[in-house]
C-alpha cells in the first residue's frame, strides 16, 4: 500500500517535471527563433551600410 503510494506521487511528481521541461523547451524554441532573426536583420543592416559606404566611397573618389 505504502509503496503503491510512493508510486503515484513519484508519477504526479515525473508528471510535473515532464511539464515543466516541455515549457522550457519551448520557450528556448522561440527564443532561438528570435536570435535567428535578429541576426538576420543585423547581416541586413550591416550589408545595407557596406552598400552605402560603397557608393560615398566611389562618389568622393570620382571627384
Amino acid at each position: 500500500m505504502i509503496d503503491m503510494k510512493k508510486k503515484e506521487h513519484f508519477e504526479v511528481i515525473l508528471e510535473d517535471i515532464n511539464f515543466k521541461l516541455s515549457l522550457l523547451l519551448e520557450e528556448l524554441e522561440n527564443l532561438a527563433h528570435k536570435v535567428d532573426k535578429y541576426n538576420i536583420d543585423s547581416n541586413k543592416q550591416i550589408d545595407e551600410m557596406n552598400e552605402f559606404l560603397k557608393r560615398r566611397l566611389s562618389t568622393k573618389m570620382t571627384i
